[in-house]
């Protein structure tokens, strides 16, 4: 048992069973709930409470302790409200409404309406009336007893490597109960946490926190940086030690603790596992390691955190082997693991230098320097003059390059920042289909090759300026490198808007294939939701995904590039949207501009818990 999640949680439950106060069921059911989950058997916990029982008899006694052991091994039993053995979902439904008020399921709205950031779909606008309706609707749902939360749908959402992370989406109730109930530790969150936590940060948006957590070894003046991440952190968050955590460290009413821990359980089907997407899983991960970030700052250790990324300073490499040794430990006790692939001790020099905040990788910069120098030496004076004076040589490199040569062109450029400039821009594509041809031919992803960063940065300078060429080699990126879907997806847009038909093509052949996910094939798609030249040239195509049950999120973008053009009707939106989730249905539904006048009230096959005021938005 964890030294640090509940280091005296026995003893605290013994000194509650022998106050001379009644006890209180909803905290020593935290405390019960944690002790299970860690392993202790229904026998192990009543034979605690039989031996305090015994001790109190020999001592003197009290009646007060005799009710109160009473109470605690009704708990165990499951015999009590707040007992052990309830099933989640019931749990959920008999204490969120309990936990959660009105303000803060008025103020949770804005992030519960939000759009899963791991899916296409773009949030429009919700008015005033439209909010207020769902929230007037969903409040009398919680509080009327016919709340039940249901199991979220899970998506695979692709990440580096062939790998992917599973993206949830969470039912319309179950939404506002979550960031409800998180509302209230993120008001407490921000305040508790060390200043070396960089992200999340509560609610807070910190948008430049992530280079800060690169740059802070700069202010260290440790010899060795540790740079390690915690493996799969959100998939791996026990219910139970949060619950415990949420009490001990960050004082929030008892009753919340074991609301947030029923609802986690029944949405996800399982006692561990933060939902991916929701807005509120970033506040409560930042919770799950805040006695760990305390523990780190007593230390006085180096460190900064972003999300589930470390760094950590020492002034001799055992020093940081020994650091490394420390942080395993006390990750360990909760269940979570390093990744061994990704810690590394460099010195903090090294690590200075390969910091490369606004530059790409060294590989690809040589690449494309040497690109950019071809180009340039085969234009006439005038373009030569007009570049050097837009990348803003120095005058003594340009006074060595143009008359004495004796710099080169990939000398001079070596120290020279990227820009958006038509010979930066050609050498990128370049690159970027010489890789996609070599992967068609039939290559394979080895050292040497582009990787998905790199492949990503060509893709936002090819998006600068892009051109209609043959995207048939684009096939054979995807198929190695299935997270390069949502920059592609940016880029086929911008390409759409210059040769919609070459794109359709594309999009075609793609969909004939069949080999994408569902979450990889809606974000190749989704381009055809913003330009409606592209959709009207794919309305066969959409109109034969539309009703897909094997790929809703791909049916769903089909859908909505379908609405864009008017091609559906209120009639035909109904029988669409009946065969998605309630998730997805409102996913879908808040991303669309709908008028009231189109809809009514709202189809009813969404389900009831949606809620008539969906509708509109």
């Amino acid at each position: 048992m964890s030294e640090l999640l509940i280091p005296t949680a026995l003893a605290k439950l013994r000194n509650l069973v022998s106050s001379e106060t009644p006890l209180d069921p909803r905290e020593a059911a935290v405390i019960l709930r944690a002790l299970q989950r860690r392993g202790l058997s229904k026998t192990d916990l009543v034979v605690h409470i039989e031996r305090s029982r015994a001790q109190n008899d020999v001592l003197g006694a009290s009646d007060q302790y005799e009710e109160n052991a009473l109470l605690a091994l009704d708990l165990i039993e499951g015999s009590n409200a707040f007992g052990l053995t309830w099933d989640a979902a019931d749990k959920a439904a008999a204490w969120v409404p309990l936990t959660v008020s009105r303000g803060e399921f008025e103020n949770a709205s804005h992030y519960a309406l939000s759009v899963n950031d791991l899916l296409p779909f773009k949030l429009r606008p919700v008015s005033e009336t439209t909010r207020n309706r769902i929230i007037d609707s969903h409040w009398e749902y919680l509080t009327s007893g016919k709340y039940e939360p249901t199991v979220a749908d899970f998506f695979r959402a692709p990440k580096a490597g062939l790998t992917t992370r599973p993206a949830a989406l969470l039912a319309p109730a179950d939404r506002l109960a979550f960031e409800g109930l998180v509302e209230v530790v993120a008001r407490a969150v921000g305040d508790a946490l060390p200043a070396h936590v960089l992200w999340p940060r509560g609610r807070e948006e910190v948008g430049s926190a992530f280079a800060a957590f690169n740059a802070a070894p700069s202010t260290w003046s440790s010899e060795f940086v540790l740079k390690t991440d915690i493996v799969s952190f959100y998939e791996s968050v026990d219910h139970a030690f949060l619950s415990v955590i949420l009490g001990d460290q960050l004082n929030v009413s008892a009753g919340l603790p074991v609301a947030l821990e029923a609802l986690l359980d029944a949405v996800m089907g399982s006692s561990v596992g933060l939902p991916q997407g929701p807005p509120g899983s970033d506040v409560l991960a930042s919770a799950f390691l805040i006695d760990v970030d305390r523990e780190l700052s007593r230390r006085g250790w180096p460190l900064s955190r972003y999300a589930d990324d470390i760094l950590i300073g020492a002034d001799t490499f055992d020093e940081a082997r020994s650091r490394l040794r420390a942080l395993e430990s006390l990750l360990r006790d909760r269940g979570l693991t390093l990744a061994a692939e990704k810690t590394r001790i460099v010195r903090r020099g090294s690590y200075l230098s390969s910091l490369d905040d606004d530059e790409a990788p060294e590989s690809l910069k040589e690449k494309v320097r040497r690109e950019v120098a071809r180009d340039i030496q085969a234009n006439d004076a005038e373009d030569v003059s007009a570049f050097v004076e837009a990348i803003h040589l120095e005058e003594e490199v340009q006074w060595e390059l143009l008359y004495h040569g004796t710099v080169s062109w990939g000398e001079a450029l070596s120290g020279v920042a990227d820009h958006l400039l038509p010979p930066w821009i050609r050498a990128y594509r370049r690159i970027f289909t010489a890789e996609a041809r070599r992967l068609t031919a039939g290559g394979y992803v080895q050292a040497g090759s582009l990787t998905v960063a790199e492949l990503r940065r060509c893709l936002v300078f090819m998006s600068a300026d892009p051109t209609p060429d043959d995207l048939a080699d684009l096939h054979a990126i995807i198929d190695w490198h299935p997270s390069i879907v949502r920059p592609l997806s940016k880029y086929l847009h911008r390409l759409s808007l210059v040769d919609a038909p070459v794109v359709a093509r594309f999009l075609k052949a793609r969909l004939r294939r069949g080999r994408d996910s569902d979450v990889e094939m809606s974000w190749i798609l989704a381009p055809a939701m913003d330009n409606r030249d592209l959709a009207r040239l794919l309305t066969g195509e959409l109109e034969g995904v539309m009703g897909s049950d094997v790929r809703p999120l791909t049916a769903a973008t089909a859908f909505r590039a379908r609405d864009e053009i008017e091609a559906t009707t209120s009639e035909v939106r109904r029988e669409v949207l009946s065969h998605f989730g309630d998730a997805l249905a409102l996913e879908v539904v808040l991303s669309l501009n709908w008028n009231r006048d189109n809809v009514g009230d709202g189809p009813p096959a969404l389900g009831p818990s949606l809620g008539p005021g969906i509708a509109e938005g």
